[in-house]
């Protein structure tokens, strides 16, 4: 249980800045676009987690819910390809940072895994709210401003995503 409270959390952190850095306005419609998708990806995660084990869900989790994002966002809200991938990617190097604060808040606790959930939701708020309001209109307007200064910046990001994934699955 646990563990899909996390991935709820993780995911739904993941997608609100991805959206925000996209530049795709708060509305009604893309509320429920965003819903649905959540729902469909946490259902996939479910399905693939049942399937092959956590250890193949974690493995595929790019092409599960990553890459599905990336798509969701070009052909549901009219996002460039490389705004798309570059706030996808952005968004994961920014997840990092409430799992840094939960591993290390729950050391005092002796790394309970109950602890470390609680921290991890309450951390991913707070610092979710700070990255709205403070790191996303900087990121919406580098994404804006051309395709290649898009591209440029994409470039750090996906170099974490390329070698977290090949160093940890």
């Amino acid at each position: 249980m646990l563990v899909l409270i996390r991935a709820c959390f993780v995911f739904w952190y993941g997608t609100i800045l991805s959206y925000s850095f996209a530049g795709i306005k708060r509305s009604r419609g893309t509320i429920l676009k965003m819903t649905l998708f959540f729902a469909i990806a946490i259902l996939l995660q479910i399905w693939t987690d049942s399937i092959g084990g956590s250890i193949t869900a974690e493995r595929l989790y790019p092409l599960t819910t990553h890459l599905p994002l990336v798509l969701w966002m070009i052909l549901l809200h009219d996002v460039k390809w490389e705004v798309s991938i570059g706030s996808v990617i952005t968004a994961y190097l920014c997840c990092e940072l409430p799992n840094w604060v939960s591993q290390f808040g729950a050391i005092p606790f002796g790394s309970n895994d109950t602890v470390e959930v609680v921290i991890y939701c309450i951390s991913s708020v707070t610092i979710l709210l700070v990255l709205l309001r403070y790191l996303s209109p900087a990121i919406r307007a580098l994404f804006m401003k051309s395709r290649v200064i898009c591209i440029r910046y994409t470039i750090i990001p996906l170099l974490y995503y390329i070698w977290c994934y090949s160093t940890t699955v």
